[in-house]
């Protein structure tokens, strides 16, 4: 026999899923609750194989109860039965724990079937949702290509702009080593610069120097000059008398 427990807060809804189940001679209706926390609480005590559990409700919705069950009851299963189909709550729900997903426009046998293969220890979608599963796949797989499309441009970019700084750093360090060179090469002039300015007094004063022993020396040349000139005449004029 196969416990179960309805989750849902139409309490309409939970009667006509009970009348459903009744009729199948395996399956047996052990509560229902028109909450999350209820159910948490009649889950404890009542220790059903199943639960038909819906999402929005007051209180403690579904996916919420549906993490604590999976957290505190692994061996309890839950079966989502919602009229929501919009991926995020199918997502959310699977990844909750949920082992089945049907919608509240399924049939009976189908809900009676799902019932069935999730307590054997399968998993059961609703078929319409399956098909829109297939379709954001397929949305999916355009938007990977996108994502990646874009990745790599991305990466070109990083790259890029990598190359660029490395190219400024190089020209950067060529630039530094110009300046130092031609600061190294002012310094240089500076101190040639320096040092002729430095001999200049020197070198006026040697000069000095020099004209000075030099008119010395012509005044001492002309002298003799002179000197000689006279004993030569003198000397003439005695060969002549």
């Amino acid at each position: 026999m196969i416990r179960i427990l309805i989750v849902d807060d139409q309490k309409f809804f939970r009667r006509v899923i009970q009348e459903w189940l009744d009729k199948e001679s395996d399956l047996e209706i052990v509560g229902t609750a028109s909450n999350g926390k209820m159910a948490i609480e009649m889950v404890e005590s009542l220790q059903p194989h199943i639960v038909l559990m819906d999402i929005e409700m007051p209180e403690m919705d579904g996916l919420s109860a549906i993490e604590v069950i999976e957290r505190d009851f692994p061996y309890v299963k839950v079966i989502v039965l919602t009229a929501n189909d919009d991926y995020s709550s199918l997502a959310y729900a699977l990844q909750s724990g949920a082992k089945g997903y049907l919608l509240k426009g399924a049939e009976s046998n189908e809900i009676i079937n799902t019932i069935r293969s999730v307590h054997r220890g399968y998993s059961q979608l609703e078929p319409r949702l399956i098909k829109k599963i297939i379709e954001l796949v397929e949305k999916d797989k355009e938007l990977r290509e996108y994502v990646g499309e874009a990745r790599i441009i991305l990466e070109d970019t990083i790259q890029a702009k990598k190359t660029i700084k490395k190219d400024l750093e190089q020209l950067q360090t060529k630039v530094e080593q110009r300046l130092t060179n031609l600061q190294k090469a002012i310094s240089e002039l500076e101190q040639q610069a320096k040092m002729t300015l430095e001999d200049i007094p020197h070198t006026r004063e040697t000069f000095e120097q020099f004209t000075v022993e030099f008119l010395t020396l012509r005044k001492y040349v002309i002298a003799a000059v002179s000197t000689s000139i006279v004993a030569i005449i003198i000397g003439v004029v005695a060969l002549f008398i």
